[in-house]
């Protein structure tokens, strides 16, 4: 029976879920550790709408503030309260223990820059800004790796090379928000100062999101416990440090983990795991899983570790090491790996297109394996120069070799299109030393998407102002679409990749006329499209709201409030799941459904026709009462031996009763959720519905924060009257919520 502990609660705050881990535990903090320090701001499993922010701190709670970057006061920030987690594992980390912290915040606006700071006990740090991915197209990323930061000053050309590159980057006008990494970011993983060190003197943690895999010197123990040998202890120092998403294959300490950034899927192997011969297959099953679960929501797919594909000081295909190529490219060939990342060697090396075996270079068939150079002082030597015929390139600090990396120091920077990835190594002088293309497999058929976009377009209106609708599952292609009228003068324009949006607004029109207008659709993929765009309005029919499914013994009573006028709306048609059941006066207010012939599952919709049968307008609804499990109208018991009933059954829930059953928002209706229901059914809990509750934020003209209100599923909310000349609409009628939403004012 799956445990519900309260003690874990979800906080809701505008668009913000908090998943704070909580501890009951008292204990003394080593006062060497500040308030607050190791912030870091890691991707969250859909970068485009999750990061994470870990921080350590010697006070057991926390506050961390959350804004959109144009707040710099933050005046309209949102407080997060946090509680952190006691770590004490003082024989490795030099007696240091501490309070560590994980929030994850969720349903954020793509591609969108924030800004946060952080406070404990009285003091407050300085603010952190960071970006969300976008959902589509294009955007550009930094990979590094064997940085092994380290406390003494004769190291430090390690995080200086490294602003170096961050610098050179930002001055060559080369904008990227992500940085990965493929390990060893410390000399001595259990050495705490060697993770201060890091953390405090490498820039681009206070603006960029990070992800990385471990390296073995991240296993490694204290440098003062093991000051004369590499000994590799386990991960918890990578786990207790960093923060990443949680959905790896199940170790407690298990850092193999995926995120998808943009249109990219990175999937982060753990090469060092514990006994990795044993993990090695279950790391195979659950990459095979998660890639074929995601099919669909990346163009590209890309696989880190930190142990090498290949041996890049000798050439070999095998070596020393299990999580090589060998193990891993019939897995790679199946799924269609693009590039493979890896560290270790300190050499750079990058393979041809290699597909069961074989060289690819024509078609582009195959993945690409590359390995890092170090950054720093660690360089190594090619000890077999004769490169084997699957290398592209191998390039060490050999002083007559043309290609020589200057100060034995490299990183690759990447961008991404709808067409290919383009990588390119860089020493530290900034010279650019390999370049290569990786084409793209996984075509978006951007024709079809095209076509379909136009087809779903439809218009509804009410007298003087008229909704522009497309499909919401085409949102993520369109980068912006506007509407001409005859005259060439912009009526509206929406931006759906970036809101989510799915209509345009048009407002100040004439009832009963009809319009000739231009629409023009710009995609991520640099094209537009244009289209001839014809539609009519019908006049002020009046109001119709409050659509709603109630069961009332063994019907259910489809019901609505209306104030009709002009006689405008002739009749109604009514749909379960999209099929017609029957045509009814314009007078009734409701329509009563054999129960027998409906589940949880089904959505129904009214729809309004004029006296020539043009559509007016239409709603749809499903049943509301989270937690009615039997569809009685009342939740009692009954509910609950139903539910478990069902569970029993291996019943399949659908989309639509999810929405009603799964209560604590797990993504599963399970037997978590019929606890939840058998004790608010016996008044133990007071907040079943809680969860079914929608966050809707309003900004200001500035992008700030207006406010913030909690909904039902199928309420409405009163958008503010705006007198700014300037304004033209909001991207939301905020009519009918179905989910968190983000309204904000649009202005000439």
């Amino acid at each position: 029976m799956k445990k519900i502990t309260y003690i874990k609660k979800i906080f809701i705050y505008l668009s913000f879920i908090l998943i704070a881990f909580l501890i009951t535990i008292s204990a003394k903090v080593n006062a060497a550790i500040a308030p607050v320090e190791m912030v870091w701001t890691w991707a969250g499993e859909d970068a485009s709408t999750e990061l994470m922010v870990a921080w350590h701190s010697n006070y057991p709670e926390g506050t961390l503030y959350w804004t959109l970057d144009s707040d710099t006061t933050f005046k309209n920030a949102i407080e997060i309260k946090a509680s952190g987690v006691y770590d004490n594992t003082s024989y490795e980390y030099d007696k240091i223990s501490f309070y560590e912290f994980k929030v994850s915040i969720k349903d954020l606006i793509p591609d969108t820059r924030y800004r946060y700071r952080i406070k404990c006990g009285t003091t407050t740090s300085k603010a952190y800004t960071c970006k969300t991915a976008g959902t589509a197209g294009n955007f550009n990323f930094l990979w590094i790796g064997d940085f092994h930061t380290y406390k003494v000053d004769s190291c430090q050309t390690r995080y200086t090379y490294v602003n170096q590159f961050v610098s050179q980057l930002e001055k060559a006008n080369f904008n990227f928000d992500l940085v990965v990494s493929s390990g060893d970011n410390v000399s001595y993983g259990g050495s705490y100062d060697n993770y201060q060190v890091m953390n405090s003197k490498i820039n681009f943690f206070s603006s960029k999101v990070f992800a990385s895999t471990t390296g073995n010197h991240d296993y490694y123990g204290s440098h003062n416990q093991y000051p004369d040998s590499s000994v590799n202890i386990d991960n918890r120092f990578f786990e207790s440090v960093f923060t990443h998403p949680d959905n790896g294959i199940g170790n407690p300490l298990d850092s193999s983990y995926w995120f998808i950034y943009n249109s990219v899927m990175f999937v982060m192997l753990d090469s060092l795991a514990a006994g990795y011969s044993h993990t090695l297959a279950a790391q195979k099953e659950w990459f095979g899983k998660i890639v074929s679960e995601n099919e669909g929501r990346f163009q590209y797919l890309i696989v880190m570790e930190h142990y090498p594909w290949m041996n890049a000081l000798t050439g070999e295909h095998s070596g020393p090491y299990t999580s090589n190529y060998n193990q891993w490219y019939q897995l790679f060939d199946r799924y269609g790996v693009d590039l493979a990342l890896a560290g270790d060697h300190h050499v750079y090396y990058r393979s041809k297109f290699i597909y069961e075996g074989k060289i690819y270079d024509e078609d582009n068939q195959g993945t690409m394996y590359v390995g890092c150079p170090q950054i720093g002082d660690r360089y190594r030597t090619i000890t077999d120069r004769k490169d084997p015929e699957y290398y592209a390139i191998r390039i060490d600090d050999v002083a007559d070799d043309p290609n020589r990396l200057a100060n034995y120091s490299g990183c690759t920077r990447y961008t991404v299109t709808p067409n290919g990835i383009k990588g390119e190594l860089f020493d530290t002088n900034g010279d650019v030393k390999d370049t290569y293309e990786i084409k793209a497999k996984r075509q978006v058929n951007w024709a079809d998407k095209k076509d379909s976009i136009l087809d779903t377009l439809k218009a509804s209106n009410n007298g003087t102002k008229t909704y522009i609708d497309f499909s919401p599952a085409y949102a993520e292609y369109i980068s912006k679409i506007r509407l001409y009228d005859d005259s060439n003068n912009i009526i509206a324009v929406e931006y759906p990749a970036k809101y989510g949006t799915s209509f345009l607004t048009v407002e100040n029109l004439n009832p009963n006329t009809t319009y000739n207008y231009k629409l023009v659709i710009d995609y991520v993929d640099g094209t537009v499209k244009n289209a001839d765009y014809t539609f009519g309005t019908y006049g002020d029919y009046g109001t119709f709201d409050s659509f709603k499914a109630s069961p009332n013994n063994d019907k259910l009573v489809l019901s609505w409030n209306q104030e009709l006028k002009n006689d405008v709306v002739k009749k109604y048609k009514i749909y379960q799941d999209d099929t017609l059941v029957e045509e009814i006066s314009s007078s009734n207010q409701k329509y009563e459904i054999n129960k027998a012939s409906t589940n949880l599952n089904s959505t129904y919709k009214i729809q309004a026709l004029n006296e020539s049968g043009n559509i007016v307008f239409e709603k749809t609804t499903i049943y509301l009462l989270a937690g009615d499990a039997n569809y009685d109208g009342s939740i009692n018991d009954e509910d609950v031996k139903a539910l478990f009933k069902s569970i029993q059954a291996s019943y399949q829930f659908k989309n639509n009763e999810k929405t009603l059953l799964d209560l604590n928002k797990d993504g599963s209706v399970d037997v978590g959720d019929a606890i939840l229901i058998y004790e608010f059914a016996g008044n133990k809990i007071s907040e079943l519905t809680e969860a079914k509750l929608f966050t809707v934020t309003i900004l200001n003209k500035d992008g700030s924060i207006a406010s913030t209100t909690k909904l039902p599923f199928g309420a409405s909310i009163e958008l503010p009257n705006i007198s700014d000349a300037d304004f033209l609409y909001y991207t939301d009628n905020g009519k009918y919520i179905t989910g968190d939403l983000v309204i904000r004012p649009v202005y000439k």
